[in-house]
C-alpha cells in the first residue's frame, strides 16, 4: 500500500473510530431511552384505560342498584315467589317495560328466582326458562354485583349486568339487565397515542386458563369472544393480564407473532385483564431514521476528509516517489560497485583452484575453496538485490520471447548439478508432451526456474528427492517443484513470500541465504500476471506451484 494511500486512511481512522464508537454509545443509550419512554407511555395508557372501564363499570352498578333497590318491585317479587299470580306477574312485568322503555341503553331485563327460572323479562321467548347451569348465574349468587361480556342469537356482544335482589334479609333472586356494550369497546377500539400498530386489548380467563379476548381487536375485528390464546402462550401479553400480573414487558410478542413492548392491568371486580401493546418496529422507527442519517453524516465526512487530504497525499506520493527512486538508484549504484570487484575476485579465486601449482597445500586450498563459496554467495545477494529493484522501479526487462520452459528447467539443472551430486539428491522430471513455448521472455523464465530449483536443492538433505512437473492444462502451463526437504512452519507460512524472511527451522540447517529469492519469484510470476502458491508440512516437505497463461 502507498503512503499516501495510508496517509488517507490514517487519518480515516484518527477521525472516524472516535465518531463510530461515539454514536455507539449515542444509540445504544438513545435506543434505550426510547423503549424505557415507550414502555412508560403503555404503562400509562394502560393505567387510563383501566380507569376509564372501571369508572363505566361504576356507573353501570348505579343503573342495577336503581332496580335492585326498587322496594315495590322487591315487593312484588316476594309475593310472587310465595304465590305467584297473574296481576303479581303483570306488575313486575309493568316496571321492567317502564324501565326498559326509558332507556335507549338497556336493551333486555331478565328476573330470576333463586333456582334459575325466569319469572320475568322484556323478551318473551326466554320468560320461564333455567340458567342455573349458566357460569355468570351462579357467579351471580355469589356476588352482589356481576358483569360480563356475553353473544346473543345473532352474534351481537351486550354487556350483561347482575345483582341480587334482597328484601328484608331473603334473597328473592338476581336481576339481569342487558346494555348495549358498545362503550366499552368503543373504549378498548380507542388508538389514540398508539400510532399505526397500537391498541388495548380486554381479556378474561375462558374457565380453562385460557385467555379469550373479549373485544373485537385492531387486526381482526371478529376476535371478540371468538379468539383465544392459549394459557401455554406465556410470550403473549394477554396470558400475563388475566392472571393479575400488572407490568411491563419487552420481550414479548402478540397474536399476530410480532414483537412488540407492552403493559398491562387487571380488573378484579370482573376479572378482566387488559393490555395496551405497539409493535417494536414502529415504536423503534426514530432510531431506524436516526441511523440513516448517521449513516449519510459518516459518508460526507469521508468525502471531506478524502477531499482535504488528496493535496496532502498527493504531496507525500511525490516524496515517497522521489524517495522510492533515491532508494532504487543508490541499491542498484551499490550493487554495481560491490558486483565488479566480486566478479574480479571470484575470478582470481577460480583460477587459484585450477592451477595445482600455485596452491601448496590441500589447508591452503580449503580455505580458498571457503572464500570462493562466500564470494559466490555474495554474488547471488548483489544480483537478487539488481533484479528487485528493477522490478521495484518498472525497470525489470519485460522485452517478450519465445522460451522453451523444458530447455531452461534442464539448464538450470545442469548449473546446479555438482550441488545435487554432492547431496545424492534424486531428480524426478515430469515434463508433459505438449508443453507448449510461452512468450514471457529468456530471464524471467530463468529466474522462475533458477528460485523453483535451488531452493528445493538447498533445504533438501542428503538422499532426499526433488520432482519437477511441467505440463500444459487448458490455457495455462502449471509447474511445480516437490522436495523432500524441511518443510515451512505453520506459523511462518503467511510470510513466506515477504523480502528478507527466512523461517526459523532453516536458518540453523542453511545458514547461508538472503531471504530474497521467494520474494523475488513471487514478484515477476504477478508481473507475468501468473499465480504462484505453495504446500508445505514441517519435517516431510513442500509443494510450490506456478501457473503461466499460454497466451
Amino acid at each position: 500500500m502507498k503512503l499516501n494511500t495510508k496517509f488517507i486512511f490514517f487519518v480515516l481512522e484518527i477521525a472516524l473510530i472516535p465518531l463510530v464508537f461515539a454514536s455507539f454509545i449515542f444509540f445504544s443509550n438513545y435506543k434505550i431511552q426510547l423503549e424505557q419512554n415507550t414502555l412508560k407511555g403503555l404503562d400509562s395508557i394502560a393505567q387510563i384505560q383501566k380507569n376509564r372501564i372501571e369508572d363505566h363499570l361504576k356507573n353501570d352498578k348505579t343503573l342495577i342498584e336503581l332496580f335492585s333497590n326498587k322496594s315495590e318491585l322487591l315487593s312484588y317479587i316476594q309475593q310472587f315467589n310465595t304465590k305467584p299470580t297473574l296481576l303479581l306477574q303483570k306488575n313486575i312485568d309493568n316496571i321492567l317495560k317502564e324501565a326498559n322503555d326509558g332507556s335507549e341503553n338497556i336493551k333486555k331485563i331478565l328476573i330470576t328466582n333463586t333456582k334459575g327460572t325466569v319469572i320475568s323479562s322484556t323478551d318473551s321467548s326466554t320468560l320461564g326458562i333455567n340458567i342455573s347451569s349458566e357460569d355468570y348465574f351462579n357467579k351471580s349468587l355469589k356476588n352482589k354485583n356481576y358483569s360480563f361480556l356475553n353473544k346473543d342469537e345473532n352474534d351481537t356482544i351486550f354487556h350483561y349486568l347482575t345483582d341480587l335482589l334482597i328484601l328484608n334479609g331473603e334473597t328473592l333472586g338476581i336481576i339481569i339487565l342487558a346494555t348495549d356494550s358498545g362503550d366499552i369497546i368503543n373504549l378498548v377500539n380507542d388508538y389514540t397515542g398508539l400510532g399505526e400498530t397500537g391498541e388495548t386489548l380486554l381479556g378474561k380467563n375462558d374457565g380453562n386458563g385460557n385467555a379469550l379476548y373479549l373485544a373485537p381487536i385492531r387486526f381482526n375485528k371478529n376476535a371478540g369472544l371468538n379468539q383465544i390464546v392459549s394459557k401455554e402462550r406465556t410470550d403473549i401479553a394477554i396470558t400475563h393480564a388475566i392472571n393479575g400480573e400488572e407490568n411491563f414487558f419487552n420481550n414479548l410478542v402478540d397474536y399476530r407473532g410480532i414483537s412488540v413492548f407492552a403493559a398491562t392491568r387487571y380488573i378484579e371486580s370482573v376479572d378482566w385483564g387488559i393490555v395496551v401493546k405497539i409493535d417494536k418496529k414502529e415504536a423503534l422507527a426514530p432510531t431506524q431514521k436516526m441511523q440513516e442519517l448517521f449513516i449519510l453524516f459518516i459518508i460526507c465526512i469521508i468525502i471531506l476528509i478524502i477531499f482535504l487530504t488528496i493535496p496532502i497525499a498527493r504531496s507525500i506520493l511525490i516524496k515517497e516517489k522521489e524517495l522510492d527512486k533515491r532508494k532504487n538508484e543508490f541499491i542498484s549504484f551499490a550493487s554495481h560497485q560491490l558486483k565488479t570487484p566480486i566478479t574480479a575476485i571470484s575470478w582470481k579465486l577460480e583460477m587459484l583452484l585450477k592451477d595445482n601449482n600455485i596452491i601448496a597445500n590441500i589447508k591452503q586450498k580449503e580455505s580458498i575453496e571457503k572464500i570462493y563459496e562466500i564470494t559466490r554467495g555474495m554474488m547471488a545477494l548483489v544480483t537478487e538485490f539488481l533484479e528487485i529493484t528493477k522490478i521495484e522501479s518498472d525497470k525489470f526487462n519485460t522485452e517478450k520471447g519465445y522460451v522453451d520452459l523444458l530447455k531452461i528447467s534442464d539448464l538450470v539443472l545442469e548449473e546446479l548439478a555438482i550441488e545435487i551430486s554432492d547431496k545424492k539428491i534424486n531428480i524426478i522430471k515430469k515434463y508433459g508432451d505438449n508443453v507448449p513455448t510461452l512468450n514471457i521472455g529468456r530471464e524471467p523464465a530463468k529466474i522462475i526456474f533458477q528460485n523453483l530449483i535451488s531452493n528445493a536443492v538447498k533445504y533438501t538433505p542428503q538422499n532426499g528427492t526433488i520432482e519437477i512437473t511441467i505440463k500444459k492444462n487448458n490455457k495455462v502451463t502449471s509447474i511445480s517443484v516437490k522436495d523432500s526437504g524441511y518443510g515451512i512452519p505453520e506459523k511462518d507460512k503467511s510470510r513466506i513470500f515477504t523480502k528478507l524472511f527466512r523461517s526459523d527451522n532453516i536458518k540453523t540447517k542453511e545458514p547461508s541465504g538472503t531471504g530474497l529469492g521467494l520474494y523475488l519469484l513471487k514478484s515477476i510470476v504477478e508481473k507475468l500476471n501468473g499465480k504462484i502458491w505453495f504446500e508445505s508440512k514441517e519435517g516431510i516437505g513442500s509443494t510450490f506451484y506456478v501457473n503461466l497463461n499460454n497466451e
